[in-house]
């Protein structure tokens, strides 16, 4: 049986938009990295103003388009947006 992985996002603020074809291609699993030592660094001062923050902004935008195919159960999501929070 062949496993079909997406990479969805290669660093913090990449665009969301082709994460659509990946979905419609049916990927089993969908990768999202957006964490390198620079995003490390915002994310911590974002927390600093605001103890709910230190994750990446973008990943509502990623839920919003993945959760459907992962409450059907066509797709896993994965990634480290949560960041430091």
């Amino acid at each position: 049986m062949a496993v079909r992985l997406g990479g969805g996002q290669g660093f913090y603020g990449d665009g969301h938009r082709p994460v659509d074809d990946l979905l419609a291609a049916g990927v089993d699993y969908l990768v999202c990295e957006a964490l390198a030592e620079l995003t490390l660094a915002i994310l911590q001062k974002d927390r600093q103003r605001d103890e709910s923050l230190g994750y990446t902004r973008d990943l509502p935008l990623y839920l919003q388009q993945v959760m459907p195919y992962v409450l059907e159960g066509r797709t896993r999501f994965i990634t480290n947006a949560g960041g430091i929070n």
